[in-house]
């Protein structure tokens, strides 16, 4: 798997559907997240990149959009509550079952070498 630097103004689609992470993380709660949460997000970043494009800082803190695509764990309770209760280290368990480590690994190392001049 090789790692490409993301663009920060696009949210990819899942392409395995809402039901994939089933069943340690319901459909339902991917699907809220993903095109709500996440897709705000998404908005809010590419707002904030494009300020500072404007305002010629882009290219010094272009790395932190990498940093920000390494991972990403909503860990407040409305991401977990429907199907954990409050019951956190079972919901943060059952993330470690979902994590692709050795891409998150890749990841990191790509937004690393980002520029931050």
């Amino acid at each position: 798997m090789s790692y490409t630097q993301p663009e920060p103004d696009t949210q990819p689609d899942l392409r395995n559907g809402y039901s994939v992470l089933e069943p340690h993380y319901q459909a339902e709660n991917v699907q809220v997240h993903h095109d709500k949460h996440d897709a705000s997000s998404v908005a809010g970043a590419s707002a904030t990149i494009e300020r500072l494009e404007q305002a010629g800082a882009a290219t010094h803190f272009a790395g932190l959009v990498g940093l920000e695509k390494t991972s990403k764990f909503d860990v407040w309770e409305h991401a977990y509550h429907p199907q954990y209760r409050s019951v956190r280290p079972d919901f943060a368990e059952a993330l470690r079952n979902l994590v692709d480590w050795p891409d998150v690994a890749e990841r990191f190392t790509g937004a690393q070498r980002a520029s931050f001049d």
